[in-house]
């Protein structure tokens, strides 16, 4: 049940940054892109992918009466799929960056990556490939942060940046723990992020949790 609320929250970050651009806008910011065709792909392989969960989210009258099971399985069949195109494609072209596809290519093809829980090897191998990548320029902060939590989680490691949270019945969350804590804000300074707090304020908005 956890890893389903995070796909959710994952799917609010995606849709909130490239809805907030006109369509005319995003078409001209991507004119220079290297690869015009590979960027057109992953956007429509980012479009499959949230299709489900947006279906997902629209019947989501109650969060934890629904059929998440079935959703879950869904989730698999695209999310195994999109991960051996993905594999492909860095294989070929390395880390899919802004340069290469533009910015909202670049955060397709990280959010396709970030979906891939069912190969941890390969998110670790990507992760890498972020690192790298956020410091030519080429990912954001937020998306290194995000995808160290994710792995790190998934292993039942402590996280680093507190980005990943578990949500109860009742719509309660508690914060997944967090490694060296005290210092955490000071971490999320350092590749650009909002304080945890005010994370966790805008996700509590956005998903209408209440904190424990």
């Amino acid at each position: 049940m956890r890893a389903l609320t995070y796909l959710i929250a994952v799917f609010l970050w995606v849709t909130g940054i490239t809805s907030c651009f006109p369509q005319q806008l995003m078409d001209t910011l991507q004119l220079k892109v290297r690869k015009p065709e590979l960027r057109k792909e992953l956007l429509a392989m980012l479009k499959r992918d949230q299709q489900i969960r947006t279906d997902f989210i629209n019947r989501m009258t109650d969060f934890f009466s629904l059929d998440s099971a079935r959703f879950v399985s869904i989730f698999d069949s695209v999310d195994t799929m999109n991960t051996a195109r993905m594999k492909q494609i860095i294989a070929q072209y390395g880390w899919p960056g802004t340069s290469l596809v533009g910015k909202d290519g670049a955060e397709a093809a990280f959010s396709l990556v970030e979906h891939a829980d069912r190969d941890t090897a390969f998110q670790i191998r990507c992760l890498a490939l972020v690192q790298q990548a956020y410091a030519n320029g080429e990912a954001s902060g937020e998306q290194l942060a995000m995808l160290t939590d994710r792995i790190r989680v998934n292993q039942g490691r402590p996280q680093v940046y507190g980005n990943s949270i578990t949500i109860s019945p009742g719509g309660t969350f508690v914060v997944d723990p967090i490694e060296d804590e005290a210092n955490v804000d000071k971490r999320r300074a350092e590749l650009g992020l909002l304080p945890l707090s005010e994370y966790l304020e805008a996700l509590k908005e956005a998903l209408n949790l209440k904190k424990k």
